[in-house]
């Protein structure tokens, strides 16, 4: 639900960051509610700090005792994008 209601408006992504941080309350371990949060939270950071924009999604790829419950082909595809932003 996050993910999709960041995806509706991309230019306001604050109620999606509510319910983002709401659903990693309920699943801190899973990989893919981590990198939803740093990708919808890298959203907001895109217009002010392009470093951080990496840094919050490298920090979820780092993460390794999290449950990997993504394909990895779409773990590729994400960075392969987030990646452009290093610092």
């Amino acid at each position: 639900m996050a993910y999709l209601q960041a995806l509706d408006n991309y230019f306001d992504v604050s109620q999606a960051i509510i319910f983002a941080e709401q659903a990693l309350t309920k699943n801190p371990k899973s990989y893919t509610f981590n990198i939803i949060c740093a990708l919808i939270k890298a959203q907001l950071a895109f217009d002010s700090d392009w470093c951080k924009v990496y840094s919050l999604t490298n920090e979820v790829r780092l993460y390794e005792s999290l449950f990997k419950d993504m394909d990895e082909e779409a773990i590729k595809i994400i960075f392969e994008y987030m990646d452009l932003y290093k610092c």
